[in-house]
């Protein structure tokens, strides 16, 4: 890992950390059997890509790459970014001390999960199969390429699904 990675990630746990104690202290949504802990980061196409855990949620998030601070785009739009598994809608949003990044709800609240490790295996998972791309038929043609999010509704991330 990279030096610059893992600053990158300890900085994002810290600033998440901080909305943690100051903005989200004493919610009754929090699961305080969860902490902040950014999970799988990778880079892809030039961004920084993984989940982020929280007490109160856990997102898909796409960092641009240094220099760039997606500053063509709206707070609030949504935004296409092409994975391996498929394309995903993301929305931008900023954060003091992060800046602007894209992410896209995974879970929230997080009451169904019972322990960090539980959080941590789910992120993996989404992860793996994120970064995975999706086999093409060779006799049927491609169906219509739907959005991750639409597929994790469907159950593509289900438990007993490969993970």
């Amino acid at each position: 890992m990279t030096i610059q990675k893992v600053c990158l990630i300890e900085g994002l746990e810290s600033a998440f950390r901080a909305i943690e104690a100051e903005r989200m202290a004493g919610l009754p949504i929090l699961n305080r059997a969860l902490l902040v802990e950014a999970v799988g980061f990778r880079l892809w196409r030039a961004h920084c890509v993984g989940v982020l855990i929280t007490p109160w949620f856990m997102n898909l998030l796409v960092l641009p790459p240094e220099g760039d601070s997606f500053h063509d785009l709206a707070p609030g739009s949504r935004h296409s970014f092409d994975f391996p598994a498929g394309p995903c809608e993301l929305t931008l949003g900023e954060e003091p001390g992060i800046g602007r990044f894209l992410s896209e709800s995974l879970f929230s609240p997080m009451a169904a999960f019972a322990s960090q490790a539980q959080a941590v295996a789910k992120a993996e998972g989404i992860m793996l199969r994120l970064m995975t791309p999706r086999p093409k038929p060779e006799t049927q043609p491609e169906p219509p390429s739907q959005p991750i999010r639409r597929a994790l509704l469907r159950g593509l991330f289900a438990p007993g699904r490969g993970q």
